[in-house]
């Protein structure tokens, strides 16, 4: 069934991957903030996550170990329902800095929030696949503090595909509850958490 995009649209992005041999995911929402629907839905998605791969994943993978590997980029419109499943390669195959990980429950912590004031409008993204020189004491190392200060702007930063219009981040929790909720702030913390295994790669 072909389908389109339309304003406020809640569009779904996946990093999957492995580290360790346990299966990661970070998930990203945005909103479709088009003036006009775009009728090729898929269409659209491949474009987005060829930007998303560009603006987003290429930068993150200069912060992660090598030994994390990608399986796939994906995208997916949510409605009432979820739409078949778009997939993306990925311009690199997983992590470019060459050494040994962290564990997979390990995670670099980014906190994203809405306007509401509410459990609601906070969200975190876990980060795994951290290097181990990255860390000191349980928290990344000053060093390496600085360098992924880089990332939490990547991830409120609107996308722009060469077809449809923009994709902005936002908040979202269930299929039956995807709305848009944009994104006002950002902040990367400095201690590293230790997820619980259903939580490994979770984004908000």
């Amino acid at each position: 069934m072909a389908y389109s995009i339309v304003r406020d649209d809640i569009l779904e992005l996946q990093i999957v991957g492995r580290l360790h041999g346990q299966e990661t995911r970070n998930t990203f929402h945005y909103y479709y903030d088009g003036p006009l629907p775009y009728a090729d839905g898929r269409g659209y998605l491949e474009a987005l996550l060829t930007r998303f791969d560009t603006m987003v994943y290429g930068p993150l993978m200069d912060r992660i170990s090598n030994e994390w590997t990608l399986t796939a980029l994906t995208a997916q419109k949510i409605d009432a329902f979820r739409y078949r499943m778009v997939t993306n390669p990925g311009s690199v195959e997983g992590g470019q800095v060459t050494g040994n990980s962290l564990p997979s429950y390990c995670a670099v912590v980014i906190s994203r929030f809405a306007e509401i004031a509410t459990h609601e409008g906070q969200g975190r993204i876990f980060i795994p696949g951290i290097p181990a020189a990255d860390e000191r004491d349980s928290e990344l190392s000053d060093a390496a503090f600085a360098l992924w200060l880089s990332i939490p702007g990547l991830l409120n930063t609107t996308l722009n595909p060469t077809v449809g219009g923009p994709a902005v981040p936002t908040l979202s929790r269930t299929q039956a509850n995807a709305r848009r909720q944009e994104v006002i702030q950002v902040q990367l913390r400095k201690i590293l958490r230790a997820q619980r295994r259903r939580e490994v790669g979770r984004g908000s």
